[in-house]
């Protein structure tokens, strides 16, 4: 391969790399919100049960406290079913960033290992000039 190929697929190599780990500190961070988002649910819900309040023990009477103990239940279970699914993506996400460095470094070992030739070739003609 010619030494602008190499440096070529240098560049794709390195910017598909950069591309996967975007994608992984996407997924990172979706999966920091999800946590933050069950943390204020348990906040809520625990600042709720330490509450006792007049409106609190009317909406106890009137049933809504049950309720929203329900909804609380069911968006903690929606919650941790979507971050049990973005930790299994970035399980898949991360075998993809390994992947892609491994292409990386073995092209950049070529590029190096092609400098290295080619310098080798230059001395030898430069030692087998007449002169």
């Amino acid at each position: 391969m010619a030494r602008t190929h190499l440096a070529d697929v240098l560049v794709v190599t390195q910017a598909a790399f950069a591309a996967e780990r975007a994608k992984l500190q996407t997924l990172k961070k979706r999966e920091s919100d999800l946590r933050a988002q069950l943390a204020q649910l348990i906040q809520a819900r625990d600042d709720r049960a330490q509450g006792g309040d007049e409106i609190a023990d009317a909406a106890l009477t009137a049933g809504a406290d049950v309720r929203w103990h329900h909804w609380i239940a069911g968006r903690r279970t929606t919650i941790n079913n979507e971050l049990l699914q973005v930790i299994a993506q970035q399980g898949r996400q991360l075998t993809a960033v390994r992947r892609s460095f491994g292409k990386t470094e073995a092209v950049k070992e070529l590029v190096k290992r092609d400098a290295a030739s080619r310098a080798v070739i230059a001395a030898r003609r430069t030692r087998d000039v007449p002169g």
